[in-house]
């Protein structure tokens, strides 16, 4: 079951990481030339539960849509992406 403290604890992560987008892509191997903007996703391999939350705090996805979701010019909204073909 999550908590406060852990919602506490992935904003903070998040928040901390997005400070530093030109250096986070560098450590993923990104090319520098492009600007950057970190976002909080969580990708599993096979729909779950929990990507059907009442109230969602981050954009949800599967690894097979993932590269539908980073092509997408907007920032995700927080919830289940479904699959786009």
């Amino acid at each position: 079951m999550r908590t406060a403290s852990d919602t506490a604890s992935e904003n903070l992560q998040t928040a901390t990481i997005a400070a530093f987008p030109a250096q986070a892509a560098a450590a993923c191997r990104a090319t520098p030339e492009q600007s950057w903007q970190v976002l909080p996703l969580m990708v599993t391999r096979a729909v779950e539960p929990a990507a059907f939350v009442a109230d969602p705090q981050v954009p949800y996805t599967t690894a097979a849509n993932l590269a539908h979701v980073l092509a997408t010019p907007a920032a995700p909204a927080p919830g289940w992406i479904p699959r786009q073909d």
